[in-house]
């Protein structure tokens, strides 16, 4: 399996990697989508495999008959500060990246991915010169459904942002942004203003 594939083998991988706090709950859909490939690259990644996010018959194994798995702890993102920046100095709180706390990382991958973003993201803002207004930061899987999200939307992991700037289109951010993201960038044709910034490990470009 890998992602892109669907099905009750999908949904059975998704179920036990929650049941490792790998996957917030909900998310057993059987649907192979961006959010469980990287559940399963960090299952890999704590347990020796190769962390190619494709689950072989050795990942199978280790998941499901290793007497000496490695799962790592949930720390407590109750406690997260909603008024502190998300990285030091940096613009972004974590009010913005939860929605006021309404939206708290269930896992470590989640949490990991907002801190990338806001890392990416504050070199963007810095460009700029002027504030990032977030309208969609991270969604778990009910949040993105009810947003029209895409099953493989990056808002999904936490390393994705939506956002204007005041006095500025979504094309000329775009424009700006576009020598130097090395990400995923992207424009909405309904919302002439708002412009799409992700933290993937590929340069993509999209308008909607």
């Amino acid at each position: 399996m890998r992602k892109g594939s669907i099905g009750l083998a999908v949904t059975k991988l998704q179920t036990r990697l929650m049941e490792l706090n790998l996957l917030p709950e909900g998310s057993n859909d059987g649907d192979f989508g961006v959010l469980t490939e990287l559940a399963v690259k960090r299952f890999q990644s704590s347990n020796g495999l190769e962390d190619d996010g494709i689950v072989g018959a050795l990942t199978v194994s280790k998941l499901y008959t290793s007497e000496h798995l490695v799962v790592e702890a949930v720390p407590d993102f109750t406690q997260i500060d909603l008024a502190s920046s998300i990285i030091k100095g940096g613009a972004f709180t974590w009010a913005e990246a939860t929605r006021d706390g309404k939206r708290l990382p269930q896992t470590r991958e989640v949490y990991d991915g907002m801190i990338r973003i806001a890392t990416e993201a504050q070199k963007a803002r810095d460009l700029i010169k002027q504030p990032f207004v977030i309208t969609s930061w991270y969604r778990n899987p009910s949040a993105n459904a009810n947003a029209g999200g895409a099953s493989d939307s990056r808002h999904l992991s936490g390393d994705a942002i939506d956002f204007w700037v005041e006095g500025t289109t979504g094309d000329q951010l775009y424009a700006l942004l576009d020598p130097i993201w090395a990400g995923g960038l992207g424009r909405y044709s309904r919302h002439p203003y708002l412009c799409h910034l992700d933290a993937r490990d590929y340069r993509a470009r999209w308008a909607h």
